[in-house]
């Protein structure tokens, strides 16, 4: 197996735990407080990952590396930080498939940062893409409400910076090995949310039932999924990436489906589905050009 398909491998796997978080927060949010899930979300994440560097044999290198690349590892903990709270404040103002569908706007971010400073040029696939990826996001606000209103305009934020993010990630992956980058990364975060944390003065003890929730399911998105996600980007191009990732809103709703109650109206779901084919539309524009002329040909 070449180092392509284990990326593709690692980006399903990625998307399928990473996904759960959507749902497993979305829950836990109707019992406790939005600074105590992400206290003990990110506190079980450092737990788990550190775990993962004893089982691996990495916790030597992993000091090292510290001395050597703390810089840029506390600054993507502090974007990771400050992130996390406009998320969950997103998950609960429109839902788990609803802000699933508009991270997937992090895609038209990063074509456009190509556009930007690599000088690339917007092709008549991405511009459609684009198009209809807008088209999703109107219908979503559309009589949605001003909470509704206020959630894309926090996805949107949200989504631009992790495409600077991803961008950022995908140089420091190729230096510093997965597991270790991905704790170092969960510690940073813990420390800005810990000091957000005790600014709130309302931190709560969740019941045992919402604190075992947490736990699992801070391991198999912060812990498992992003090594997984950072294992992807190490071996695989981050364009291809992309295309898989730009599948995690249909993951999302499918879970939704399963395990929530909670389900986007008619429009938005719609408005979602926009935002979805939009997105692979766009990033197969971008990678497989001739793929999307064949198919505005045929239309």
């Amino acid at each position: 197996m070449d180092g392509q398909m284990k990326g593709y491998i690692f980006a399903v796997l990625s998307s399928l735990l990473v996904s759960s978080s959507f749902i497993i927060n979305y829950v836990a949010l109707q019992s406790v407080n939005i600074t105590t899930l992400m206290f003990y979300f990110f506190g079980f994440g450092v737990i788990g990952a550190f775990i993962l560097l004893v089982i691996t044999k990495k916790l030597e290198r992993t000091r090292f590396l510290l001395r050597n690349h703390w810089k840029p590892i506390a600054v993507l903990g502090f974007v990771g930080g400050v992130l996390s709270i406009f998320w969950l404040l997103a998950l609960k103002l429109v839902g788990s498939s609803t802000l699933g569908f508009l991270m997937r706007f992090s895609t038209i971010f990063t074509v456009a940062l190509g556009v930007v400073y690599l000088k690339e040029k917007f092709n008549k696939g991405e511009i459609l893409g684009a198009v209809i990826m807008i088209l999703g996001a109107f219908l979503i606000t559309f009589k949605g409400g001003e909470h509704i209103i206020t959630g894309v305009f926090l996805a949107l934020f949200i989504s631009f910076v992790v495409s600077l993010e991803q961008l950022f990630m995908k140089n420091y992956v190729k230096h510093i090995e997965p597991v270790v980058f991905n704790a170092l990364r969960l510690v940073f975060t813990f420390l800005v949310v810990s000091i957000y944390v005790i600014s709130r003065m309302n931190l709560v003890i969740p019941p045992p039932s919402i604190m075992l929730l947490v736990f699992i399911g801070a391991n198999l998105s912060a812990v498992a999924g992003f090594v997984f996600f950072f294992k992807a980007l190490e071996v695989a191009e981050l364009s291809k990436v992309a295309i898989i990732r730009a599948l995690d809103p249909f993951v999302i709703f499918i879970y939704s489906m399963v395990f929530l109650d909670n389900f986007p109206t008619g429009l938005q779901l719609v408005g979602g589905m926009f935002i979805g084919v939009g997105a692979l539309f766009l990033v197969i524009a971008r990678h497989r050009p001739k793929i999307i002329e064949k198919i505005l040909t045929f239309s």
